[in-house]
């Protein structure tokens, strides 16, 4: 966005710009709230609240994936997530 050339502005909410051969309509409140979010984002720190009692999840075996790849980001957000890596299987009955 540093190497954009702004053209204008239209609707009273709307940026014309351009970079190269590209040319961008940027929605001014959204950018706002965007800078906004990520400056709150970084100067605010999340404190997590145990639940009285863990909430177990059902999930896909995709999800546990993303879940497991994603960990550092649920912590950050306040997440405690607390991973069972060998589950117990009962014997099917014969």
């Amino acid at each position: 966005f540093t190497q954009m050339q702004v053209l204008g502005q239209f609707n009273l909410g709307f940026i014309i710009a351009r970079s190269a051969c590209d040319l961008f309509i940027i929605d001014q409140h959204a950018a706002d709230e965007k800078a906004n979010f990520e400056a709150l984002r970084a100067s605010t720190t999340v404190h997590s609240q145990r639940l009285i009692a863990p909430l177990p999840l059902q999930l896909s075996a995709a999800d546990e994936l993303t879940v497991i790849d994603n960990l550092h980001v649920f912590k950050a957000n306040g997440f405690e997530i607390e991973v069972r890596w060998a589950r117990a299987r009962s014997k099917s009955p014969r």
